[in-house]
């Protein structure tokens, strides 16, 4: 039973509550200003296989790192990668990864859990694919119904009831997913979504965005002037 399970998340982690449906659109981490990591820190993979769209050799990297609850996040995942990709990832000028914010503590922070389980699930090949399918129907699984909606996403891609209850079940996982989360606190970051631009020619990284509050980086024009010291126009 999935609602079992999300119970069982919730009540294994002091001070997180049942499923929150309030939309968390600025979600502290630490403070007020951060500082970029190093190089070689950013570029550390966690426990997980890294989420990347790109060739691994291409001279800029873009990290995002993000979640469901972040509505912007879901807005530039929706609305602006698939431009970017086109743009500059098929190219070979920039390579996009991705990876995965999970506060359990924060309102909705199971619910973001249970959905990047979902995707890790699904495989390497359909991580993205997943992503998108989540992003494109947040409102009706995150802020309408969660259990039917997650069953329907993994269903789209060949997950019966049992598997995705299995996948949601797994303990490790679980602790895996959340292991940037905790990461990116140690940046001291105040918000997601976070962009960095990690250029390895120099060896340099740039936090490009954090927060919600720059609409233009949720545009491709936005993007454009944004990356344009390290991909050209």
């Amino acid at each position: 039973m999935l609602r079992p399970f999300l119970g069982r998340t919730i009540a294994a982690v002091p001070g997180v509550f049942a499923i929150s449906l309030a939309i968390a659109v600025l979600i502290p981490v630490a403070s007020a200003f951060g500082q970029a990591p190093t190089f070689e820190t950013l570029a550390a993979p966690g426990p997980l296989s890294e989420q990347a769209l790109g060739r691994a050799d291409a001279p800029v990297t873009l990290f995002e790192y993000g979640n469901f609850t972040c509505r912007t996040c879901v807005d530039f995942n929706a609305k602006v990668l698939p431009a970017l990709k086109s743009r500059y990832v098929d190219g070979g000028r920039l390579r996009f990864v991705f990876r995965e914010i999970v506060w359990l503590k924060d309102p909705g922070g199971n619910l973001n859990a249970a959905a990047f389980m979902l995707a890790r699930c699904a495989g390497d090949a359909r991580y993205f694919p997943v992503l998108d399918a989540l992003n494109q129907q947040v409102d009706k699984w995150l802020y309408g119904e969660p259990i039917p909606g997650l069953t329907a996403i993994a269903s789209q891609f060949g997950m019966t009831r049992d598997q995705l209850n299995t996948c949601l079940s797994d303990q490790k996982l679980l602790a895996d997913v959340v292991w940037h989360g905790d990461r990116l606190n140690t940046f001291h970051l105040s918000y997601i979504p976070a962009f960095f631009v990690a250029d390895s020619r120099s060896r340099k990284v740039t936090v490009l965005m954090q927060g919600a509050g720059q609409a233009e980086l949720l545009d491709l024009a936005g993007w454009e002037r944004a990356l344009k010291p390290w991909v050209g126009p």
